[in-house]
């Protein structure tokens, strides 16, 4: 049988030496919805990543203009500025996606921000279609007073050891900040 996110359905057929049957099978897969988004901090880095993690696969050519983060006029986020604040992709698989403030343009320091996944951004079927739209989900976050801009720290790397053992042996490395 195949899945698809679409609502589409698909005839299954079972055969056994005695019967044959046939039936209409749908998958209704969960409606598309945020499962994580950060930052998700009590202060933020001005230079931080802002990003979501979906439940399922979405199509990623439908990401862009579907994250927006506006920068609150109050504290209370009950206006925002008119314009959204200028991001860049810095990551994005079929399951999460990431921006980052351009080098140079930074985040304000002491400023609250309200960011809003849209549903523009949809659902990607098994069949290789456009599903349904993913839930509208926001969530505000502050940056820091002072110090804003986060340096890392440490980065480990994986795997950590590797020995070869053979002429020719190799292995990947991913650094994890």
């Amino acid at each position: 049988a195949l899945s698809d996110t679409g609502g589409d359905s698909v005839t299954v057929e079972a055969v056994t030496s005695t019967l044959t049957a046939q039936s209409e099978l749908t998958i209704n897969l969960s409606e598309p919805e945020v499962i994580s988004h950060w930052p998700d901090c009590a202060f933020s880095c001005i230079n931080a990543t802002i990003g979501v993690q979906f439940n399922q696969r979405m199509a990623t050519s439908t990401y862009a203009g579907g994250l927006n983060v506006w920068e609150c006029l109050d504290d209370l986020c009950t206006a925002t500025s008119s314009l959204p604040v200028e991001l860049i992709d810095a990551y994005m698989d079929e399951t999460t996606y990431r921006l980052v403030p351009p080098r140079g343009a930074p985040l304000h320091l002491n400023t609250a921000y309200l960011a809003v996944v849209e549903p523009t951004i949809l659902a990607r079927t098994s069949l290789g279609g456009l599903g349904r739209p993913v839930a509208r989900h926001e969530w505000r976050f502050r940056t820091k007073a002072v110090d804003g801009a986060c340096q890392i720290d440490r980065v480990r790397i994986d795997p950590d050891p590797f020995t070869a053992y053979f002429i020719g042996e190799k292995t990947n490395y991913i650094a994890l900040p």
